[in-house]
């Protein structure tokens, strides 16, 4: 965004939202995602949808690196406070209401002060209300499946516990 100096994270939705009932609950999840305020999630600023139906999200633009490529550079007490402050966004945002949906490794980042950033906070979740959770994912691979819960793999409703 070049008016205010910040760089932002733009995601776009493969599956479209025709139906205005869909629409709406994405909007509902979205303003939802956007009260959280927990210094490692990812702020989401802006969504909407695009012409032709598909729903997209801006959120902060995280520079660090996916967990799974710096926890081997760290040792064991920078690792356990990695996933402590992780657990805890985890923990701020059920307390709220709120699941992930799509919590695996390579959707924390972590920056070189090493703190971690939950990213894609909700967007599997606001994009699976209604629907097949699966056929939502938008890059369906080995690992995305590997972090799904039985749950989520079935298309039936998520709990704390499925994230």
């Amino acid at each position: 965004d070049e008016s205010i100096d910040q760089l932002m994270s733009l995601k776009l939705a493969r599956l479209k939202l025709e139906d205005a009932a869909a629409q709406q609950e994405f909007v509902q999840e979205m303003r939802t995602l956007a009260m959280l305020f927990d210094a490692n999630i990812a702020r989401i600023v802006d969504s909407g949808w695009l012409s032709e139906g598909r729903p997209f999200m801006v959120s902060e633009f995280e520079g660090g690196l996916p967990l799974p490529e710096i926890s081997l550079k760290l040792d064991l007490r920078d690792n356990l406070t990695v996933f402590l402050r992780v657990l805890s966004a985890v923990g701020y945002a059920h307390q709220r209401g709120i699941l992930h949906g799509d919590l695996r490794p390579a959707n924390v980042l972590v920056s070189r002060e090493r703190v971690p950033r939950l990213v894609d906070f909700g967007l599997a979740r606001a994009l699976a209300k209604g629907g097949d959770a699966i056929a939502t994912q938008q890059e369906l691979t080995t690992e995305n499946i590997a972090y799904f819960s039985p749950e989520q793999i079935r298309g039936r409703d998520l709990t704390e516990a499925s994230d």
